[in-house]
């Protein structure tokens, strides 16, 4: 019977570990997609009305420097979560007040050009969530997604993981 010692059970659950963050890192495309094939802008509904009161809904505010692909994977999957849910989602390009109703129990918004941070205290039954947003910091009811002080924490560890290896 074949015997492996402590070093080799390590590097194979490192190396599991490794390939499983790199496939979770990729682009979820069709693989058999031709190179430089055109891609399609998501379509961005110019809504500046207050959801219908009643309906429980997710609000996806997006920005203008929103990344394209990122928005029409995070819409996708609003929609998908928000169906199943029994929520609605409504997509707008700007954030004010009066769209913050009764009814309206996520935030989601995407780019830099929106400011979760000054809203989410005045709105403490809604739970809002910055994508994208370098200058946000998560706290109460603000969640904050891609924050790059956390992003470098990870980078360091996996290269101090790297380095005793």
């Amino acid at each position: 019977m074949y015997k492996m010692n402590r070093n080799t059970h390590v590097f194979i659950v490192l190396l599991i570990l490794l390939t499983s963050l790199i496939s979770a890192c990729g682009p979820n495309g069709d693989p058999t997609e031709a190179v430089g094939s055109e891609t399609v802008a998501p379509t961005i509904v110019q809504s500046t009305a207050t959801p219908t009161l009643g309906a429980p809904t997710v609000l996806l505010a997006v920005s203008g420097d929103a990344d394209p692909a990122t928005l029409q994977s995070l819409q996708a999957t609003l929609q998908a979560l928000a169906t199943e849910s029994s929520l609605t989602l409504a997509v707008v390009d700007s954030l004010t007040p009066e769209q913050l109703t009764e009814n309206v129990k996520v935030v989601v918004s995407l780019g830099a050009g929106i400011d979760l941070a000054t809203q989410a205290p005045s709105y403490p039954a809604i739970q809002f969530i910055a994508i994208g947003q370098p200058n946000a910091v998560a706290g109460g009811n603000l969640s904050v997604i891609g924050d790059s002080l956390v992003e470098e924490e990870r980078q360091s560890f996996m290269g101090a993981i790297w380095l005793l290896w």
